[in-house]
């Protein structure tokens, strides 16, 4: 299956065009003055007009430029608040699934108590999230309608098969918790939970699957006669996907299970509620943390080698290698191979460089190994039936926050490594921003709403797991 489409798109030329007055007026200051003093002396009235005019030119620049990068911000900033829902609906799921089984497998009523609590916080993040979500998507159509246009022709598929994992998800979780009070402790409920979790997750690889496609275009994607034609198939059911997404989905539980196991850490060094029920769902949410670290781990070293095969030039960034490489651990790493060089970023194109991006992907490279340290040691003794004090419950708090961090790093670096692209090597980012974009109430009012939306959210669920239980 074959989409086609103009790859040209509209594109505000009013940057370049001061850039390059910019240029002749630069070297008329600097460069024509030294053809001789006499130019330099009888002039002065000349250069002093010249100089308010470059002024204005810088003026009009600066405030052109501000407010794409007031557009990104906001859009960015919008995502966010809708990712940090997005991730504790894809965990929190399994969570339930796994307390209702160690219920029905212990008759505990412990863990029944904590499947019926997380239920209904995932009831309340699933509804500021879709309301989120929404948001989001009136934002995407405000400020960059030309994506909305290119999403039409090349990534409706995964759009449109994601409203029915959504609906999917929906439906179960009203199934969910209108037959608590028949199916409850059964199998068949616990069944039920695992369909809510598929759909969250499934819906979640979906919409990952088209940043993969603006990540890595060329495996689907391919510019013939001026036409852009997208394999949709080859597009979102590739290599790249199935790494780059399964490792966001996971990224997603960590941040969940951290949060999680934070709040009952919280109640535990608060003495708040039953000592044995925080201890039950820390011990649960701890070991659940621990576990997609090293799988993470894995899938990020071969992101790597991706980025090595059909992006260098990010490889580069994240090396912070302005000049080649010629042999080293890095290229061991990237490549398999001691000797492959790491072509510098001098070497490409200037759009494509990011020479200051190595500083956050080092900073969370050495966070994560931290998060994993801690929670490795956490998850041991909880294993092996030692006591947990104080200090180790403090710990947990602080790797909760720690995968936070790194959640929001990956994204980040993984946005910025492919600017200044929204399709990678052929759609621009300033070749989709609407040329009518300003701050009006309706754009204020979304990112507004996301941010009281997730606020909302995440207090909720705090509020449900620490003070009423």
């Amino acid at each position: 299956m074959t989409a086609t489409g103009s790859s040209s798109t509209k594109t505000n030329t009013a940057p370049r065009e001061l850039l390059s007055d910019l240029s002749d007026h630069v070297f008329s200051h600097f460069a024509a003055p030294r053809a001789g003093t006499a130019q330099r002396h009888l002039s002065t009235p000349n250069r002093i007009r010249e100089c308010r005019e470059f002024a204005d030119l810088v003026t009009n620049l600066l405030s052109d430029q501000a407010g794409f990068y007031l557009a990104r911000f906001l859009s960015g900033f919008g995502i966010y608040g809708h990712g940090v829902l997005l991730g504790l609906v894809l965990g929190i799921p399994w969570l339930i699934v796994a307390s209702e089984c160690l219920w029905i497998m212990r008759r505990d009523e412990h863990y029944k108590g904590l499947a019926f609590s997380w239920m209904k916080a995932l009831a309340i993040l699933f509804g500021t999230g879709a309301a989120s979500g929404t948001l989001m998507e009136f934002g995407l159509f405000t400020v960059w309608p030309e994506f909305i246009r290119l999403a039409g022709l090349y990534l409706f598929y995964p759009f449109f098969l994601e409203v029915f994992a959504f609906l999917a998800e929906v439906t179960l979780i009203v199934l969910y918790w209108v037959s608590w009070s028949k199916l409850a402790g059964t199998w068949a409920h616990v069944a039920i939970g695992i369909g809510v979790a598929l759909g969250s997750n499934i819906s979640g690889f979906l919409i990952t699957s088209v940043n993969v496609f603006m990540q890595y275009p060329m495996l689907g994607a391919s510019v013939v006669n001026g036409q852009l034609q997208v394999d949709t198939v080859r597009a979102f059911l590739n290599e790249a996907s199935v790494i780059t997404c399964t490792h966001a989905l996971l990224g997603g539980w960590l941040y969940a299970f951290g949060l999680v196991m934070a709040l009952y850490a919280y109640r535990l060094l608060r003495r708040m509620g039953s000592e044995q029920m925080n201890w039950a769902a820390f011990k649960l949410a701890s070991l659940a943390f621990a576990i997609p670290i090293p799988f993470i781990a894995f899938l990020g070293d071969q992101q790597g080698k991706l980025l090595a095969k059909y992006t260098p030039a990010t490889l580069a960034a994240l090396e912070g290698a302005y000049e080649t490489i010629p042999s080293g651990f890095p290229n061991l790493l990237a490549y398999g191979d001691w000797n492959t060089p790491i072509r510098g970023l001098i070497e490409y194109p200037i759009d494509f460089r990011h020479p200051l991006l190595y500083l956050q992907w080092y900073s969370k490279i050495g966070l994560a190994v931290v998060m994993g340290l801690i929670a490795l040691f956490i998850a041991l003794k909880v294993i092996r039936g030692k006591t947990i004090s104080r200090t180790w419950l403090s710990l947990a708090i602080l790797d909760a926050f720690l995968a936070i961090v790194v959640n929001i790093l990956g994204w980040y670096i993984k946005e910025v490594g492919r600017q200044p692209w929204v399709i990678y090597g052929l759609v621009k980012v300033s070749d989709i921003l609407s040329p009518t974009f300003a701050i009006t109430p309706a754009v204020v009012a979304a990112v507004s709403g996301m941010l009281a939306l997730a606020v909302v959210g995440i207090s909720y669920t705090v509020y449900m797991i620490v003070y009423k239980e």
